[in-house]
């Protein structure tokens, strides 16, 4: 009986790499259109899921979550 390979687990590195390429997609974007409020607000969700990642390497990071928090609370305002 042949062992079953094993998924590969991607690295943080990794990881990263492919956030940081998909994330020019909607920059990109924004060149030929406007953000819709859910779509700024996916944005949001997306930095503040990656600097709360990035808390348990760098304490410096919370400065993003509470411009996050700001910029959460002035789009919604803005609705």
């Amino acid at each position: 009986m042949e062992p079953t390979e094993q998924p590969r687990v991607r690295t943080v590195t990794e990881h990263v790499d492919a956030v940081a390429d998909a994330a020019c997609d909607p920059a990109d974007a924004v060149a030929t259109g406007r953000w819709s409020p859910a779509t700024v607000e996916d944005a949001v969700e997306v930095v503040e899921t990656i600097a709360e990642a990035l808390l348990t390497e760098r304490a410096e990071v919370a400065r993003i979550l509470v411009a996050t928090a700001a910029l959460r609370a002035a789009t919604r305002s803005a609705r």
